[in-house]
This record gives C-alpha cells, sequence and structure tokens, in this order.
C-alpha cells in the first residue's frame, strides 16, 4: 500500500465492496399481479399448469429423463427445479411460486424471509423462505419439523421468471422430530386437491 491510498484509507474509511446487486428488498406485489394472479387461479390456468407438473414429476420420479424438471434427493434436503415450458406464459413460474408459497402456509408454515433481488445483469430473483410454525409440546418432547425449512425460489430476466426451486431442508439434532418425506412435500404441492385457493 503507497502513501496515497493510506492517506486515502484514513480520511475515507475501507472501500466499499459492492455486491453484484442493483436491488435487493422485500418481495411485493402489485395490485395487477393479484388480479392477474386470481384470474389464474379462477379460470383454470392454475389446473392444467399443475397437472403437467405433476406428469413431469411423477416422469422424473421414474426415468429421469424430463428436460422441464429435474429432482435433489439427499438424507438433508430434497428439492424440484422447474423450468418454464416454452408453451406457457411469461408469468406462470410467478404464479407458481406464490401458489406453492400459500400451499406450505396451508400446511402449517410461516414466512420468515421474502425477497427480491435484481443483479447486475438484470436477473430478477423473488424468494420465500418458510419455517414450520410450531410450538414446543413439552420441556423434553422434540419439536415437530414437518418437512423442514423451504425455501421457494423464482429466477430470470425482467421479461419473466425461466426457472422455479422448491427446496427442503431437514434439522438432523435431537431436539427434532424426524422430517416428513420430502417426496411427499413435493407431491402435495402439485396435486389438485386440498388446495387453499378460496
Amino acid at each position: 500500500m503507497d502513501w496515497f491510498d493510506t492517506l486515502r484509507q484514513r480520511l475515507f474509511g475501507e472501500a466499499v465492496q459492492r455486491t453484484g446487486q442493483l436491488h435487493h428488498g422485500p418481495l411485493k406485489r402489485t395490485p395487477e399481479f393479484e388480479a392477474r394472479h386470481a384470474e389464474w387461479k379462477a379460470f383454470g390456468t392454475c389446473e392444467k399448469q399443475l397437472d403437467e407438473l405433476r406428469q413431469l414429476l411423477y416422469q422424473e420420479q421414474r426415468s429421469g429423463d424430463t428436460l422441464f424438471l429435474h429432482l435433489f434427493l439427499d438424507a438433508k434436503a430434497t428439492g424440484m427445479q422447474v423450468q418454464r415450458p416454452t408453451h406457457w406464459p411469461a408469468d406462470s413460474l410467478h404464479h407458481l411460486l406464490d401458489a406453492f408459497r400459500d400451499q406450505v402456509l396451508h400446511l402449517g408454515y410461516r414466512i420468515q424471509l421474502s425477497d427480491h433481488r435484481i443483479s447486475i445483469h438484470g436477473e430478477h430473483r423473488e424468494r420465500y423462505y418458510l419455517k414450520p410454525d410450531v410450538e414446543p409440546t413439552g420441556p423434553d418432547s422434540p419439536l415437530d419439523q414437518r418437512y423442514g425449512n423451504i425455501l421457494l425460489e423464482a429466477w430470470g430476466p425482467d421479461t419473466g421468471a425461466t426457472h422455479l426451486k422448491v427446496l427442503a431442508t431437514v434439522y438432523s439434532d435431537r431436539l427434532y422430530s424426524p422430517a416428513l418425506s420430502g417426496t411427499e412435500l413435493l407431491t402435495t404441492l402439485v396435486e389438485l386437491r386440498g388446495r387453499p385457493f378460496s
């Protein structure tokens, strides 16, 4: 470090490191999006897309050769990543992201974090991080972790998300009961029965 750098550091402090983000803030939906989301649920698009997703999930579980859906299965985490099919409208994965959020809330979860980031390259990333909403039942009783912590994330250009990820990670210490099946969670998310659409 030469004398000029030393002087600059004394006068102005350490240089701020760039985060690579143009924007990072809470994920807020506009009234226009909410209206489109209500139409998406009411006029059958939701059911059609969930039906396609369910077929892709079953195909991936059986043969592992789908183009638009991939699974991640591990002892500590279970997840799927969906690439938006080319015939789906640009905002489809945003609607699925919110539908999955509502379904996970219906399963007894709470939103721990929701945010929206825009990278310097123009990629938009929307994220919900949910935790089980549990109360201890007794001093020696393990906490019910349900499916573990759940991350829902959609990303792509500003014209619409091209990818959607669902990831459930489990606790493995003795404070928590064994987790429910992550594969069961994925199946529940793409099922039509019992969805909280009202």
